[in-house]
């Protein structure tokens, strides 16, 4: 015969029962708008209401896509894909999905019509969902600490967005050959359709030149290049358009409103003449 004494504090299995039902309710209350439970802000932060990180997303946060959400928190769980339904939400307007697991976006991302805050930072995304562009109100967008290793040349068409982090990634030049001559050049996706982005930030990725473009961006206050590669000879500072081959300086006259340049943690002997031409 073994004899077993419950510790203080212990429960016994009635009422360990009652408490996985008790739970049960109140997770089903908060997915429900007419309790007094449900939030708008719908915050399942490492698990949330279980209190430990969510392996799945819950099925009953997308099985009503009417659900009045404004700003979901799903960041700090063990999620390796975000389902498609979860873009079904129409009235979140923030969504967090940072420090996941996440290898990729939802597909269906650009259905999060109202969505103006988007924050995957913290994640293993290596690739972003080609329709993103097509997010009609995205305003803020953070995924730094991924594994991108190429600047997604559609970023460049989302004129309304005003930050973009891509701190903490791998993303380096990619090198193309001019008509004519046998030597490649380094260049990025040109940044010059973003008229409204007012913060960038590229610190510790892998680039050895400034992404083209950058000095016509009329909004920009922000700019963080730390941490790369960039060097003030050769190509560091000096864009090769393809057009005409001819070298183009980065200017802080083509940057009026920029008020925060960093530049440390790079390779430059000395501050470029052509910033403060």
């Amino acid at each position: 015969t073994t004899l077993r004494v419950a510790g203080p504090g212990a429960m016994t299995g009635n009422e360990a029962a009652q408490e996985a039902a008790a739970k049960r309710a109140r997770n089903k209350d908060a997915f429900n708008p007419s309790s007094k439970s449900f939030s708008a802000h719908m915050d399942l932060q490492a698990g949330g209401l279980n209190g430990r990180p969510l392996a799945l997303v819950p099925s009953e946060l997308y099985a009503d896509s009417s659900l009045p959400i404004t700003c979901l928190d799903l960041s700090e769980n063990l999620f390796r894909f975000i389902p498609d339904a979860v873009c079904s939400l129409a009235s979140v307007t923030t969504l967090n999905v940072s420090a996941c697991r996440l290898e990729q976006l939802p597909g269906m991302v650009h259905h999060l019509s109202s969505c103006h805050t988007l924050l995957a930072s913290k994640n293993q995304i290596d690739r972003l969902p080609v329709l993103m562009p097509k997010m009609p109100s995205l305003l803020h967008l953070d995924l730094s600490g991924n594994r991108l290793r190429s600047f997604p040349d559609f970023l460049a068409s989302m004129s309304r967005l005003e930050t973009l982090l891509l701190s903490d990634n791998q993303i380096m030049n990619q090198f193309q050959t001019v008509p004519g001559d046998d030597s490649a050049i380094a260049t990025l996706p040109t940044l010059e359709g973003m008229g409204a982005l007012t913060r960038l930030t590229l610190d510790a990725n892998s680039l050895t030149l400034v992404p083209f473009g950058v000095e016509r961006l009329p909004s920009l206050t922000f700019l963080n290049l730390s941490g790369n590669r960039i060097v003030s000879e050769g190509t560091g500072f000096t864009h090769m358009p393809p057009i005409d081959g001819r070298g183009r300086l980065l200017s802080l006259q083509g940057m009026p409103r920029v008020r925060t340049l960093l530049l440390t943690r790079n390779m430059l002997r000395d501050l470029p003449a052509e910033l403060c031409r």
